[in-house]
């Protein structure tokens, strides 16, 4: 079968349809699961089926990413095949479960508050401290610049062993490779910005990782160079690669994940009841990463000619897995369109491992590495969030509305304490 082009729909990068993507969708997955979209020369793929078994189908390579993250970051596991690949995740993934990830436990905490110095030096020691004060001041507070963006990152410099005093200027490195990364109108100033933002991150981080092969010490950095799997040592530019793509992915997905875990449960009613039963809390965060995923596709490209849901998709084809879609088809969640925690039809308990059913992290070969320390940033930070604000709600007006295309979440979540 002929995949549907052209202007049977309109383009994802419509404004129009990036206001409300899940209709268009839902308009895609009755008629055209598998759609070629002129504007960004791509194949979408959004329905359930279809996206679990691309995401299996060694035929739709990580190829795909190469035009993008190794421009920006070089070779890395998202762009890696084979045995390369397998070594490389063999090499990382041991250092974000079990032991290694509580471990990091107690970092995670530390880098909280650590940030809570930088932000209410004058409060006691704890991030809602601060918002507490904000709040009670009779002015909204912005949850997603209050917290959100700034806690990943921290986190992330405090993992690497990174020093305190360097941090912001990792927040401008996040911002600006973020920016090239999501760049779809090819800015060329974008650009330019993206590729100095890396050649300085790498002026920075290849001496500090030289030094951490010589002295190292109980930071991620030391950990993955004194790493060998099968006779295989990362080399200090993939070290490097490794460590400039989780500043990005890391920060950028945690922190939108975050913002739209709080702004969920206050929009659809749910706060008072994870509130009060934190057994919800793992829940509560599945749901999220099913219903508003920040990552909302992951891209691929086609080894050769491929047949999907009864349509051919060419060889040396670029293929978007909108993951965001295949969350919300009615094939497989009982009304997908609704924020339900502890829906049945979701198997949370196995939403954070390669065994889950959502595609919030991905699927197969290539499933999230640190999905784990994702689920372990958000359970620490919401369950604060719980404590601090038992009243919490929206300010007047605020919706938490949802913006980007590649990864999305709120912009703002603007919130009264309630105290």
């Amino acid at each position: 079968m002929t995949v549907p082009s052209g202007s049977a729909f309109p383009s994802l990068l419509d404004p129009e349809v990036g206001q409300d993507p899940h209709a268009h969708y839902a308009r895609l997955r009755e008629h055209a699961p598998v759609y070629r979209d002129p504007r960004m020369g791509a194949y979408l793929v959004t329905t359930y089926d279809a996206v679990w078994e691309a995401y299996r189908d060694t035929r739709f390579s990580t190829r795909g990413y190469q035009a993008t993250l190794e421009t920006i970051h070089g070779r890395t596991v998202l762009s890696l095949e084979g045995s390369l690949h397998a070594k490389n995740r063999a090499l990382l993934t041991p250092h974000f479960r079990g032991k290694a990830l509580d471990a990091l436990d107690d970092r995670i905490h530390q880098a909280a508050a650590q940030l809570v110095s930088e932000i209410a030096p004058r409060s006691a020691a704890t991030l809602t401290g601060e918002l507490i004060e904000q709040g009670s001041a009779g002015g909204a507070v912005d949850i997603a610049a209050q917290f959100s963006q700034r806690f990943p990152i921290s986190v992330i410099a405090e993992m690497l062993g990174l020093p305190q005093a360097d941090r912001p200027q990792f927040i401008d490195w996040y911002t600006r490779l973020m920016a090239f990364v999501t760049n779809y109108a090819a800015d060329p100033d974008v650009n330019a910005r993206g590729v100095r933002a890396k050649q300085e991150l790498t002026d920075y981080l290849l001496p500090l990782i030289a030094e951490r092969r010589k002295k190292p010490g109980s930071d991620l950095v030391s950990a993955i160079v004194e790493s060998e799997v099968d006779g295989y040592r990362m080399t200090d530019d993939e070290v490097r690669a490794y460590a400039s793509l989780l500043l990005t992915a890391g920060g950028d997905t945690t922190d939108k994940a975050f913002s739209s875990l709080i702004r969920n449960l206050l929009l659809y009613g749910e706060w008072e009841r994870v509130r009060d039963d934190r057994s919800l809390v793992t829940p509560a965060i599945a749901e999220t990463l099913r219903f508003s995923p920040p990552s909302q596709m992951t891209t691929r490209l086609t080894e050769e000619d491929v047949e999907l849901a009864g349509a051919v998709i060419p060889a040396e084809s670029i293929v978007y897995l909108v993951g965001a879609s295949a969350n919300r088809d009615p094939a497989k969640y009982e009304r997908p369109d609704e924020f339900r925690v502890g829906r049945e039809d979701l198997l949370h308990t196995r939403a954070f491992s390669g065994a889950a059913d959502h595609v919030g992290f991905g699927a197969g070969r290539h499933f999230c590495i640190g999905a784990m320390l994702a689920r372990t940033e958000m359970d620490v930070a919401l369950n604060q969030f719980l404590d601090a604000f038992p009243s919490l709600r929206l300010a007047d007006g605020e919706t938490g509305a949802d913006v980007g295309l590649r990864t999305r979440g709120p912009a703002t979540v603007l919130v009264e304490t309630g105290t």
